[in-house]
């Protein structure tokens, strides 16, 4: 009769898909084109007419975080649900 042996070791890796909802201090710079400063500040309430110029620049440590939900990278199954 075969027994069941249990392999003692480290629990295997998995991917997961990690959402934070909240408040992140970030700087985000754009290039829009118009004719003064005025028309520029304008133009952020219009997405279409702004580009973003580099990845936006963020400090994870002043982040206030409200809400982390963390998901199985390959279903839609939530793993954990966490309100701070």
């Amino acid at each position: 009769m075969a027994e069941n042996k249990k392999i003692d070791g480290p629990k295997p890796k998995q991917r997961f898909i990690i959402l934070v909802e909240g408040l992140v201090p970030a700087k985000i710079r754009f290039q829009t084109f118009a004719e003064d400063e005025q028309e520029a500040l304008k133009q952020l309430d219009n997405p279409h007419l702004i580009s973003i110029l580099e990845k936006p620049e963020l400090d994870l440590s002043r982040l206030i975080r409200k809400k982390v939900t963390i998901k199985d990278a390959n279903t839609s199954l939530v793993k954990l649900i966490k309100n701070f």
